[in-house]
């Protein structure tokens, strides 16, 4: 698998949701409780002219547990070059960063690389209110996939949400 890193734009299909959240599913949740994926919520969780993604928990869950959404299924990678993932988050009630899960060509988990965690809580009317998780990372050797994941992670509290935009996965 090849490509022309000359050519090579956003590899994550509806990364800005300007098509809803077609391309986007539910992902691992270790909580014990229901999660849920939406779109452009309510007044104070939606951007004008634009599409804002959330994840949310119904109930309180234990601190330290995790619950994901991920984008465009598992991704073509080459072994040794060198991705840049990034996502603008806002975090309600929890943490939130996003990261690049790694398969092998079997697409069996090999391991992950998470951004930096975003704490921010606001009310999200526009990009400002967002903050940006991001990291660098080189394929493993033995992976062939990749999956972007937007990941909250608990603190105990009721009701945690994570609201995301402009998912960007890159060489």
């Amino acid at each position: 698998y090849a490509r022309n890193n000359a050519n090579v734009g956003n590899l994550i299909a509806n990364g800005g949701f300007e098509s809803g959240i077609v391309g986007w599913n539910l992902g691992y949740n270790n909580t014990g409780l229901t999660s849920f994926l939406e779109y452009n919520i309510g007044p104070a969780y939606t951007l004008s002219g634009a599409g804002l993604a959330s994840l949310r928990l119904s109930g309180t869950p234990a601190t330290a547990k995790v619950f994901d959404a991920g984008g465009s299924g598992l991704i073509p990678v080459v072994p040794g070059t060198r991705y840049e993932v990034s996502s603008l988050l806002n975090a309600h009630r929890c943490h939130a960063y996003v990261l690049l899960a790694w398969f092998n060509s079997s697409s069996a988990y090999i391991g992950e690389v998470a951004g930096n965690i975003v704490t921010f809580t606001s009310e999200v009317y526009s990009l400002s209110d967002l903050r940006a998780s991001s990291a660098f990372a080189t394929v493993p050797a033995e992976a062939a996939f990749v999956q972007v994941i937007i990941r909250g992670l608990t603190t105990g509290e009721a009701n945690p949400y994570v609201f995301f935009k402009n998912v960007y996965f890159t060489e």
